[in-house]
């Protein structure tokens, strides 16, 4: 794994001389036995089937899992650049680390959350405000993935219903696996909303108390 380092290296230098004699190519090829040979190693081994399965599908969670086995072995200089979800568009994290949300994007949300069929069905028509409002991001890349809303009741309601849930899950994107959950509660004043908008949907409503201060859900 040194030898591979150093060759790329050498290679990645702006001054490198294509001219070079060919031991370079000897060492190639020596380094690619030594590399084919270390398939008893688990790391080594995860690495090699990484890239052969480039070959065919060349896909983005690929591509950061390559990255991923390249560091993990040490061969820091062929890492190059970290792969870019392309999910995650061009939009940077803000100071905090965390995506802004754009008023495009809150009126987007405002959207999702008028039109979703599960709030209405579980306000029956009880009036609520936008006490707060915040980004929802996650992943390696801390991408975007949509809103999280604190609704402040008109008056207090009584859930006993099904509601949407957004478990985290890391290794998908958005990261949340979208399950169910049967809530029965009463005096409820506020919910707590999370709003996808990479799919468009309600993801996520919990019933809370009022926050204390601005939170955000990565």
């Amino acid at each position: 794994m040194a030898l591979a380092d150093s060759l790329c290296r050498e290679t990645q230098n702006p001054g490198f001389d294509a001219r070079r004699p060919s031991s370079i190519r000897r060492e190639q090829e020596e380094t690619q036995a030594l590399v084919g040979a270390a398939r008893t190693s688990r790391r080594a081994a995860s690495y090699l089937a990484d890239l052969e399965s480039r070959e065919g599908d060349d896909t983005y969670q690929l591509r950061a899992k390559t990255y991923a086995d390249k560091k993990a072995l040490g061969l820091t200089s062929c890492l190059g650049s970290r792969p870019r979800n392309p999910k995650c568009g061009t939009r940077k994290p803000g100071p905090s680390g965390v995506p802004t949300l754009f008023p495009t994007d809150v009126r987007r949300t405002l959207s999702v959350l008028r039109k979703s069929d599960v709030l209405a069905h579980l306000l029956h028509g009880v009036g609520y405000r936008v006490a707060h409002k915040g980004p929802w991001s996650g992943g390696e890349e801390n991408c975007l993935v949509g809103a999280i809303l604190w609704l402040t009741l008109d008056h207090p309601i009584e859930i006993a219903a099904t509601l949407p849930e957004a478990v985290g899950e890391p290794n998908v994107f958005p990261p949340y696996i979208a399950k169910k959950r049967f809530v029965r509660t009463s005096a409820v004043t506020e919910l707590v909303v999370q709003v996808d908008l990479v799919h468009g949907v309600v993801a996520g409503i919990k019933a809370s108390e009022t926050p204390k201060g601005a939170r955000l859900v990565r």
